[in-house]
């Protein structure tokens, strides 16, 4: 059931608490079927014109950029949560009202992944997510930053302060427990145990049956993504960005490495480098920088979506969320094409989206800094702040 409700009232409470978008009872004990809430987009044009949206490299943020970004991922992550679900079936809310909404979409696509809707698929995707992000803070400045892990390199890759408290929190096997997906999880097991967002590094010194060892993280070099970006036709383009991302949710593990990689916040600063890459292929290749190669209609984001998974593995589900494969039956997908997100290029060198009438037009200011790695940085004094909810005026539902 939907609840249409202004943003006001769904960013009112505190973070670390339900938002107060209904009544606690409702929400800290579900027994029923969920009352969700639809959050209105945010108008962000200027004056009838698509709102230009520069996204950053996240070691170029400032601090008061990172904290309204790290708050309004919290507070989106808080309102149509399904903690405390005992109920049978799945607890999702539509997408994409709720951040459980992106991993859902994302575990039951055809599409998402190995096919020329890659890039497309995930350029929409971000576009959604900051869009809810704008409105439950109710700030038009807010976007996604991007992660140039490829400029980290494997020198700098164990030492990133991405890892930091501050930012993504530490790399390492087990619960994200720090950082700003700490204690994220999709819901609350019935039983008890959280489904907690996981991280498994693969890289580092490992050790086995007494001998020990250093894993590089294998990250693509910068010569080959130039090649890539100067003289590949989109299809080897894809194909080349898809197979270098996939190193990087290796070598991080855990859900990143699964098909529900956005319950791992980082997520969202990986895939958004994968789409400055778009971009930057798109801008030194103008004549095709609308071409998508065999891409289609993206079915998850068609105006009415049935999903079937199929061999599904009931541990597989209560550990990831993730049933194995999926078959998408759609209607209503005039507007799921994935050529209106390949986008319009514009004379400003940002594209425009949805490429026939675009509402945003997003572009990436170039990496001016590398930040402060882990092992320079000063050992920290106090816990990793909470989310502090923008002030605003409750709505009574």
């Amino acid at each position: 059931m939907l609840v249409r409700l202004g943003i006001g009232a769904a960013v009112a409470a505190h973070a670390g608490k339900h938002i107060g978008v209904m009544k606690s009872n409702e929400m800290s004990l579900i027994t029923e079927s969920p009352r969700w809430v639809t959050l209105d987009a945010l108008d962000c044009r200027q004056n009838g014109q698509p709102q230009p949206r520069q996204r950053k490299e996240v070691h170029d943020l400032t601090e008061a950029e990172w904290v309204k970004f790290r708050d309004a991922v919290r507070a989106f992550k808080e309102i149509n949560t399904c903690k405390g679900w005992s109920g049978g079936g799945s607890c999702t809310p539509p997408y994409p009202h709720g951040y459980d909404s992106f991993v859902k979409i994302h575990r039951d696509s055809e599409s998402a992944s190995w096919t020329d809707d890659f890039l497309p698929w995930h350029r929409r995707q971000l576009a959604d997510f900051e869009s809810m992000l704008q409105s439950v803070a109710q700030d038009c400045s807010i976007t996604i930053p991007y992660w140039d892990w490829v400029a980290e390199g494997d020198a700098g890759f164990l030492t990133s302060e991405v890892w930091s408290p501050e930012r993504f929190g530490a790399l390492k096997s087990g619960c994200v427990d720090d950082g700003i997906g700490a204690g994220f999880g999709m819901q609350t097991d019935p039983r008890t145990q959280v489904w907690c967002t996981r991280r498994d590094p693969k890289v580092g010194m490992q050790s086995m049956s007494g001998l020990t060892w250093e894993v590089k993280a294998d990250l693509v070099p910068q010569s080959e993504v130039d090649e890539a970006v100067k003289g590949y036709a989109y299809t080897q383009f894809r194909n080349f960005v898809e197979q270098a991302a996939t190193q990087l949710r290796f070598d991080v593990g855990g859900h990143m490495d699964s098909t529900v990689d956005p319950r791992d916040p980082l997520f969202l600063a990986h895939y958004s480098f994968l789409d400055k890459l778009y971009l930057d292929w798109q801008k030194t290749n103008p004549a095709v920088a609308s071409s998508c190669g065999s891409c289609g209609v993206m079915k998850d984001y068609c105006d009415t979506v049935e999903v079937e998974i199929v061999h599904a593995s009931a541990e597989t589900v209560r550990q990831f969320g993730d049933g194995g494969s999926t078959e998408v039956t759609a209607s209503g997908c005039d507007r799921a094409g994935a050529e209106l997100y390949a986008g319009t290029l514009t004379a400003h060198g940002c594209i425009g989206l949805p490429a026939d009438a675009p509402t945003i037009c997003v572009s990436y200011a170039p990496q001016s800094s590398h930040g402060v790695p882990l092992d320079q940085r000063p050992a920290p004094t106090t816990a990793a702040p909470t989310t502090a909810a923008p002030a605003t005026t409750t709505t009574a539902v």
